[in-house]
């Protein structure tokens, strides 16, 4: 028998070894389960199998990379899209600490993204409310749903980096997002933390394609309008909001945010944010932040709260500041509830100072509104230069919508508006406003307003405005007005009709500076109704005359514009006028008489003209018309008398036209209808005549047809031929002028001499001309297409140059072009009558795009006799140009080869300054460069010309050319005979022109007597003016030049001008560059001779240095009076030193003495006399001998008239025996003078006979008789 208790005991031992397995079991489940949990989480390899999963169960979750565990959770390229909403991240990054669940919170160490963009389309998203169910029961509006975490959750660093997200046309982004939060039951506390370059940009303008237009609905009037917007609040209720969550954040900062709105730019920098919420309650402790727009820059800072429920309660505080030296404060504070009152009080200070007190309440109809602003300066913009400014103002509105008052005074400058005072008193309803005043002051005059304006079912005004010496010329400154007096308006509008009132005018004034008068009532309305009674315009003398009715009876209108230049400064003339009119505009019946007098517009005149005319409609348009003009008169046409007469209506119509001028006239008649669908209109011409001048009258040979269908825009010509005798040009074909079409033109037989009455006196042509110019026009094509030829027979031009006929007779003429998209082809050939050729061809292929160029181009023993009709009978050219040149490439990057002579020429002209005796060139072309070879034969050798040019790149191409050689004779006698040897180098490219090298001159000759009257300097302060009289800008013309050239003068180099005879010698170095042009180096006077205060002075030192601009030499001279004319052996001169242009003279003497000691020696040879007499004798000589100073090329002039070379007038002598005397040459080599004593009257009559170069017989008569034989020799 087994015992009780050791059953008992089994038992409980086999139920604890039971409950042991399943505790075992439950706990291997449990560790397998937290095993498994972690193997997905903490493992790579489980992760990448959530991952798997995820993307089969969502498969719009896309995951392009995953590495790592919760504890380094990396992933790439993760993306999530369904309707209207994509959102990918590029790489992202995730770390859990595990420790932080036995603290009791979750903790995410870090949390990185990058590359994130969320592209957002609301039209796209469905809204899904038929599959939402509320299975809860909705809460109260007041009550709040509080979002409590079991754990808490702490988020140490979070980066996030380019985020993007675009909400339709919105854009919002950042660049750089740091920082870490904590969130504990409901309240998430931010840590400090930075946003950069935050952004919102939203659309300038809202483009959204799923709005659907609705029916026209008939536009409401205004006061319904405005009633049915304020009849009821704004703002009637608004909800409570409850936030779930509660916010502290303690520190945000950032910098270059960007708010894009209203099409402009907003930046913020140093951005601050510290704020709470407290449920509904939003706290701003602090938000401020350094701001700048296109309006200004400055600091902005902001505190204080907002309750979003119950009357939404606000208080706030607005603080700002702008930057600069001249800054503005700003403090404005909020106060009340947006479902009450809401008050504002701003107080600005500053560089502007205003205060603004204002009440308004949203949650009452009509808008209850009460505002006062006033101040001393407001401007716009709040810093720098302003545009607007408002001084000394004060602006007051008050009351509601349908009862409203407003008054504002102040000063107002602008821009355009230099000083402007207004002062305005008005009420007004949501029907009409009332001006019961409105003054405005400006600084020349201004104007008063009152009236009334009514909205009410139609736009109606009645107003009474007086203009007081009111001066827009500030304004109008090109067409200035200045008006005074007043005028009552008064009028409705519609879209279905309108009328306009102007009664009681009476205003003075001017415009354009001319007095304007006006006064009288005028009025128009929609129906087109004119009226007038005793309407006059009076203005610089132009009268304007309206007087009736077109609706009850005539309006009669009467001009008389005296006075045209006021119109236009170059106008003038007189236009006398008379119209009768009555019907409406649109059924009108017009009588016109008008007559032109003596007009004259810029380059064109005319006598006189008159046009005289009924015009009526009444379902068609009839009338007729007369125009008679007298002699019309511009550059190049004079018509004498033209007489145009239309008359009909549009069913039937005739015009003729008669014009006599030259060399123009002109006979037509044009018959014409239009049918009654008024689509198409038919007409002829049946006889036309071309007068061209003697004998060249053009004809047509038969009716031509015309045709226009105004439905399809479509013309039409018929085929027919201009005749003059034997020529003939013809429109081969009918030509209908459309998108599409053809015509062809033929010329048969034109005499070329009945040109020569169209073309300048300079030129005359004569032969015959045939050819032909086919032209298609198409769509499809990118230019038209054109073939022609012409063939020319006898063909003979007679070119005047310079007084002189150069004739050119062809006896081969022959010209072909065709041109269309594929291909512009021009050929020609012209033969000179045994004198040479010249023929080619070139061919562009695809003309509108690639512009390949080809063809040649050939001048076979072109002659240089051509020109010899042009030189004098003693005087000829001989020589041949021949030249064979082919052309390839593009016509923007050609290719040129061959090559161009210029041989056995000889020439021999007298008319040309240089002596060149024959020139030999040749240019051969290698593709894009080309050599040149000259000599130029002088009389005193050969010149070498060398040169080459390059145009690899045709927008850098560059040439070189050296010129040297022996001497070239340059004569322009009188003036300047010269020898140059020239060593010159000469390189440009498309920039600048470089010229450097060497110029010697060994021998010349310079001779200026004066420089003619008009020859003056160009003022510094030139201003050139356009035809408005606008400032012209400079233009800069050409490449720029570079030289540096050395100058060097000979020792046979001589200057005879303004008194000075003498040698020059020195060294020039010339240069220019974009500075200018200055010169450097000396000019000696190694000898020469100055005549100067009536005496003969040698030149004993003469320096001229040159450093800096050419006009600006610097001068050191000394001439003296010659010894063998001076007593005392004392030496007087002048010295020059100084700047050329600013020069001082001195007179100086050896031995030293008083100025009017030396200045006596200078001009006498003598001192000064102590005696009375001998005084007088001294300034008597000095009188004579300026005078025969300033009258020797007087003198000279009188001479060469009576065939006396070199005659002039001068003294000779010292003291008391100095006397006047005349020379001159009757003879090359017989010298005629004679001389007159100053004080002693003596006279002697000489002869002097040149016999050889240094030898001379002189006979001299006078007190005495004497023959001498003179010898010249110098040591």
């Amino acid at each position: 028998m087994k015992n009780p208790k050791r059953i008992s005991k089994i038992k409980k031992i086999k139920r604890i070894r039971k409950w042991k397995i399943r505790s075992l079991v439950v706990l291997c489940t449990i560790i397998f389960i937290i095993v498994l949990l972690f193997t997905f989480i903490y493992t790579s390899l489980g992760i990448k199998v959530i991952s798997r999963v995820l993307e089969k169960v969502v498969p719009e979750v896309h995951i392009g990379h995953v590495t790592g565990a919760l504890n380094n959770l990396e992933i790439d390229d993760f993306s999530y899209t369904m309707n209207g909403v994509d959102v990918s991240v590029g790489k992202s990054k995730l770390s859990l600490s595990g420790l932080c669940l036995i603290e009791g919170k979750i903790c995410i160490k870090n949390f990185e993204a990058q590359d994130v963009s969320v592209n957002i389309n609301t039209a796209n998203i469905s809204s899904g409310d038929d599959e939402i169910t509320h299975s809860e029961p909705e809460l109260k509006s007041t009550e709040r749903f509080v979002l409590k975490t079991p754990l808490p959750i702490e988020l140490r660093s979070a980066i996030l980096n380019n985020v993007n997200v675009n909400v339709d046309q919105m854009h919002f982004g950042l660049s750089t997002f740091q920082g870490r939060a904590t969130w504990i039951n409901e309240l998430i506390y931010v840590s400090p933390t930075t946003a950069m370059d935050v952004k919102a940009i939203f659309p300038d303008t809202i483009d959204d394609p799923h709005l659907v237009t609705k029916e026209k609905q008939s536009p409401q009037a205004i006061n319904e309008i405005i009633e049915d917007l304020f009849n009821k609040p704004l703002i009637s209720s608004l909800p409570t909001v409850n936030i779930p969550l509660d916010f502290h954040v303690s520190h945000l900062t950032g910098t270059g945010w960007q708010l894009h709105m209203g099409g402009e730019d907003y930046f913020f920098n140093d951005v601050v944010i510290e704020a709470n919420t407290n449920n509904n309650l939003i706290e701003a402790r602090l938000v401020e932040t350094d701001a700048k727009s296109n309006y200004g820059n400055g600091h902005i800072q902001v505190k204080g709260h907002i309750k979003l429920g119950e009357q939404w309660p606000i208080n706030a505080t607005i603080n700002g500041k702008t930057d600069g030296k001249k800054f503005t404060e700003l403090n404005s504070q909020f106060d009340g509830q947006l479902l009450g009152v809401l008050s504002n009080q701003t107080n600005i200070k500053g560089n502007n100072q205003a205060k603004i007190r204002a009440k308004i309440n949203f949650s009452e109809k009509y808008l209850p509104i009460t505002t006062k602003i006033n101040g001393k300066h407001l401007q716009w913009p709040l810093e720098g230069k302003a545009d607007y400014q408002l001084n000394d103002f004060s602006i007051d509105l008050s009351g509601l919508v349908n009862h409203y008052n407003f008054n504002a005074e102040g000063n107002l400058f602008s821009k355009e508006l230099s000083k402007a005072y207004f002062n305005v008193q008005s009420d007004g309803t949501n029907e009409y406003l009332n001006i019961k005043n409105a003054n405005v002051t400006l600084p020349q005059g201004g104007f008063s307003l009152l009236g009334k304006i009514n909205w009410l079912n139609k736009l109606r005004w009645d107003s009474e405005i007086k203009f007081k010496q009111l001066d827009l010329t500030q304004w109008l400154p090109m067409y200035p007005i200045k008006l005074d007096g007043q005028l009552v308006t008064h009028g409705i509008y519609d879209e279905r009709s309108w009328a306009i009132n102007l009664n009681n005018v009476d205003l003075t004034g001017d415009i354009n500076y001319a007095p304007l008068q006006m006064n009288g009532d005028v009025s128009v309305n929609s129906n087109q109704y004119v009226s007038a009674n005793n309407f006059n315009v009076n203005w610089g003398n132009n009268i304007i005359k309206l007087n009736g009715s077109t609706k009850k009876e005539d309006l009669v209108a009467d001009i008389n514009f005296s006075n045209l230049n006021i119109f236009d400064s170059k106008m003038s003339g007189n236009i006398i006028g008379h119209f009768i009119a009555n019907g409406a505009l649109e059924h009108p019946t017009v009588n016109a008489d008008i007559k032109v007098n003596k007009l004259l517009w810029q380059d064109i005149s005319l006598d006189q003209a008159t046009l005289n005319g009924k015009v009526s409609y009444h379902d068609i348009v009839s009338g007729d018309i007369t125009l008679k003009v007298k002699r019309i008169v511009t550059n190049s046409l004079t018509i004498n008398n033209t007489n145009i007469e239309l008359s009909g209506n549009e069913q039937k119509h005739n015009l003729t036209l008669n014009m006599v001028g030259k060399p123009l006239s002109n006979q037509m008649v044009l018959e014409g209808s239009l049918n009654k669908k008024r689509s198409e209109w038919q007409g002829s011409i049946p006889q036309a005549i071309v007068m061209l001048g003697h004998k060249n009258d053009w004809k047509i040979n038969n009716p031509i047809k015309l045709n226009y269908n105004i439905t399809r825009n479509l013309a039409q010509i018929s085929a027919h031929c201009w005749l003059n005798n034997k020529s003939q040009i013809c429109l081969d074909n009918d030509v209908i002028f459309a998108n599409k079409g053809k015509a062809t033109v033929s010329l048969n037989n034109i005499d070329l001499s009945l040109a020569n009455s169209l073309i300048n006196n300079q030129t005359n042509m004569a032969g015959y001309i045939d050819g032909k110019i086919n032209i298609n026009w198409d769509p499809k094509f990118k230019i038209p297409d054109i073939i022609a030829y012409l063939d020319g027979k006898n063909v003979y031009i007679k070119q005047q140059i310079a007084s002189q006929t150069l004739p050119i007779p062809f006896d081969l003429f022959k010209i072909n072009a065709d041109l269309n998209d594929k291909q512009a082809n021009l050929s020609w050939k012209f033969g000179f009558s045994n004198l040479g050729k010249f023929s080619g061809n070139l061919r562009i292929s695809d003309p509108v795009k690639e512009k390949r160029l080809s063809g040649q181009v050939d001048i076979n023993n072109l002659s240089l006799a051509m020109i010899n009709p042009l030189l004098n009978d003693n005087e000829h050219a001989n020589g041949f140009i021949n030249s064979n040149l082919k052309f390839s490439g593009s016509l923007l990057d050609p290719y040129i080869t061959g090559n161009f002579d210029l041989e056995h020429s000889e020439i021999k002209a007298n008319q040309l300054p240089v002596d060149i005796r024959s020139i030999m060139l040749d240019i051969d072309f290698h593709g894009k460069s080309s050599d040149l070879k000259g000599i130029m034969k002088t009389k005193a050798g050969e010149i070498n010309i060398n040169g080459k040019a390059n145009w690899q790149n045709v927008d850098n191409w560059n040439a070189n050319v050296s010129v040297k050689g022996q001497a070239i004779s340059l004569n322009m006698a009188p003036l300047l005979t010269m020898q140059i040897i020239p060593d010159i180098r000469v390189t440009a490219n498309q920039h600048q022109l470089d010229l450097d090298g060497q110029v010697t001159i060994p021998k010349a000759s310079i001779k200026i007597e004066s420089l003619p009257p008009s020859t003056i300097d160009v003022s510094s302060d030139e201003v050139i003016l356009d035809d408005h009289l606008r400032t012209v800008k400079s233009q800069n013309y050409g490449m720029a030049i570079n030289s540096h050239v050395l100058v060097s003068l000979g020792e046979d180099v001589t200057i005879d001008a303004y008194g000075l005879a003498a040698n020059l010698q020195g060294k020039l170095f010339v240069t220019q560059s974009a500075k200018g042009t200055t010169v450097n180096g000396q000019i000696n006077i190694p000898k020469g001779r100055f005549h100067a205060y009536g005496q003969d002075l040698i030149v004993r030192k003469g320096e001229i240095i040159f450093a800096g601009p050419a006009d600006q030499p610097r001068l050191n001279i000394e001439a003296i009076r010659n010894q063998d004319s001076i007593d005392d052996n004392v030496t007087a001169g002048i010295r020059v030193t100084g700047l050329a242009d600013e020069p001082k003279v001195e007179i100086f003497s050896n031995p030293t003495m008083s100025q009017q000691e030396a200045l006596s020696y200078l001009l006498r040879g003598q001192g000064l006399n102590s005696d009375e007499q001998g005084d007088n004798d001294m300034f008597t000589a000095l009188l004579i001998g300026l005078g025969t100073a300033q009258t020797s090329n007087l003198v000279g002039d009188i001479g060469n008239t009576f065939g006396i070379k070199n005659l002039s007038l001068d003294t000779q002598g010292v003291g008391n025996n100095q006397k006047v005397v005349v020379s001159g040459y009757l003879l090359p080599n017989l010298q005629l003078k004679y001389g007159v004593g100053i004080f002693d009257s003596l006279a002697v009559f000489t002869l002097r006979y040149r016999l050889l170069p240094r030898l001379y017989l002189d006979v001299a008569s006078g007190l005495d008789q004497t023959v001498d034989l003179i010898y010249q020799f110098e040591f």
